[in-house]
């Protein structure tokens, strides 16, 4: 699995509070991918090893597992209006989750 936080915990020059951002700064990197396939999962099948690793490193920042499996199963649907949906669906999910609400 890919670790979106590893280039942020390099920075020696910025001291210890890069450290501890770093989980954070690699979390919202992840975010990105999703969201970015998210906007194309109308048109594009966006299925591919990055998505799967940005969903895996923020699933196990998180308890709740739902949101990221309903991603993935609306990512195999044959509709495009409703995989759009329900990916967008559960990407707010995903975000209420890592914010935890």
């Amino acid at each position: 699995m890919k670790d979106f936080s590893k280039q942020y915990r390099s920075v020696t020059h910025f001291g210890l509070w890069a450290e501890e951002i770093a989980d954070d700064r690699g979390k919202a990197d992840a975010v990105l991918v999703l969201q970015r396939a998210a906007k194309q999962t109308y048109d594009d099948d966006v299925r591919c090893e990055e998505l799967e690793e940005a969903l895996c490193y923020l699933e196990q920042f998180n308890t709740r597992k739902k949101p990221f499996a309903d991603f993935r199963a609306a990512l195999e649907m044959s509709d495009p209006r409703w995989r759009y949906y329900t990916v967008r669906n559960a990407l707010v999910r995903i975000q209420m989750a890592l914010s935890g609400k």
